[in-house]
């Protein structure tokens, strides 16, 4: 059985023993031989980043690990078709399966990606972005924004700021 460590999706030799304080997943794709993926994440093991998820991508064939910070998303049938999530540290996640968008947070932004990768990036306070709920059409959250916590509302099609 192939097995790979990411980010990179780079062969690891299948006689070692594979040894890592990050998740290992055995992937059993509908189609194609079964591999393992070693994910050795984003390393930020600050309290605030996100850490142990394992998300279904809107492409229903690939997934994302998310783990110390960072991710990384693997198509199930193909594990050298990989990406990382272009946020760092992410210190939140968010799903909104009717939009097909999965929302990570860093600090001071919120990036949305879609079925065929990165759909926006927004710019939403100066510290403590957080990513709280969608209602409507809208992704609901806060930060640190002019001296003091402020909610934020984001377009979830455009990612603009809401008023």
């Amino acid at each position: 059985m192939a097995i790979y460590g990411f980010p990179d999706a780079h062969a690891l030799d299948p006689q070692q023993q594979q040894k890592a304080d990050r998740p290992i997943i055995l992937v059993r794709p509908a189609e194609g031989e079964p591999w393992v993926g070693v994910f050795y994440g984003g390393g930020y093991d600050y309290p605030a980043a996100a850490h142990g998820l394992l998300i279904g991508w809107p492409d229903e064939v690939s997934f994302c690990v998310v783990y110390a910070g960072g991710a990384t998303v693997v198509r199930a049938d193909a594990p050298h078709e990989a990406f990382e999530i272009e946020t760092f540290p992410i210190t939140g996640v968010l799903v909104a399966p009717a939009q097909g968008l999965v929302v990570f947070a860093d600090f001071t932004s919120f990036t949305a990606y879609g079925r065929t990768g990165l759909k926006w990036r927004a710019e939403v306070a100066t510290d403590e972005a957080t990513l709280s709920h969608v209602e409507d059409d809208a992704l609901v959250g806060g930060g640190f924004v002019a001296g003091s916590n402020q909610p934020v509302r984001v377009d979830l099609a455009t990612g603009k700021l809401a008023d």
